[in-house]
């Protein structure tokens, strides 16, 4: 009998990539959406994580007794988050520690994808021994959800720091290259920072990590970005590479001149050396990823 996975998010960019990644290695996938459904040949119960009786989320994954669950659903625009901090607070803390606590007591395998964001950018590379200092709602949501899971004690949990996010979405425009490809097509130009920088990872790749950490049984706090320490504008030129789009529309800027509330934070790339000594096939760059044309 195959094992079972339960995915939150099934519809979003990485929630979808680990779908298609389960299914490939023989999983029984249930993913969850809310809005949107995922355009895989699984089970897709609806799931609202803004429930206030949090025995509802306990009672739905006690329906479907996965093997593992991989949390990648949350509230995740900064601005929605800072409008909203009562509800970003109950979908990105209290459902993430109730999903948590019910997949310890069933002996359920359980993963938490949380965010480079928890830093505030000022001493990069982050490592997991980095303390978080986070600048904005999303973060600290982040923040709080981190601390409960690993607090909770049984040693089964997995926290998994990523970044930006590149790839494929069942929507076709949820990534950063679909984001910026549609801007760029429309004859909108870009302006992208070249002093902000993260590690951007290639979510087929990510998923495929994740799930070769679940099988492998890992716990605690790892960081899982991409090898690169990249600008949005660094990364927006090897995209037009690529996708041979008209670079003469993306535009160097800078951070400081779009100033931002909450403040975005300068540096946020990952050290994530840790978790790619784990794994068989760590995420690759995305030069390799997204290689130029003419190559």
């Amino acid at each position: 009998m195959p094992k079972r996975l339960l995915i939150t998010g099934a519809s979003g960019l990485l929630g979808f990539q680990v779908a298609s990644r389960a299914l490939q290695s023989g999983w029984e996938v249930v993913g969850t959406v809310s809005r949107h459904r995922c355009p895989l040949p699984i089970e897709q119960p609806q799931l609202d994580l803004a429930l206030e009786d949090l025995s509802e989320l306990e009672a739905f994954v006690g329906r479907y007794r996965p093997d593992a669950l991989v949390h990648c659903a949350a509230i995740s625009e900064a601005a929605q988050c800072e409008a909203n901090p009562t509800v970003a607070l109950r979908v990105n803390v209290a459902a993430t520690e109730a999903l948590a606590r019910t997949a310890g007591r069933t002996g359920c395998r359980f993963v938490f994808v949380s965010t480079d964001l928890v830093f505030d950018g000022r001493e990069a590379p982050y490592c997991e021994e980095s303390l978080p200092s986070p600048l904005g709602c999303y973060g600290r949501t982040k923040m709080a959800a981190e601390q409960r899971v690993l607090e909770l004690g049984d040693g089964g949990a997995l926290v998994v720091r990523t970044s930006l996010l590149l790839g494929p979405s069942p929507s076709g425009a949820r990534s950063v290259e679909e984001r910026l490809g549609a801007q760029l097509a429309a004859g909108k130009r870009a302006n992208l920072f070249t002093d902000e920088f993260r590690s951007p990872v290639y979510a087929p790749d990510l998923a495929a990590a994740l799930l070769e950490l679940v099988e492998a049984g890992q716990s605690g706090l790892l960081h899982l970005g991409g090898p690169e320490r990249l600008s949005r504008h660094a990364l927006g030129i090897l995209l037009a590479g690529h996708f041979g789009w008209d670079t003469r529309l993306i535009l160097a800027a800078s951070g400081r001149d779009y100033p931002s509330t909450p403040p975005r934070p300068t540096d946020v790339s990952l050290d994530s050396r840790r978790a790619y000594a784990l794994l068989s096939s760590p995420p690759r760059p995305l030069g390799r990823v997204f290689a130029p044309r003419n190559q």
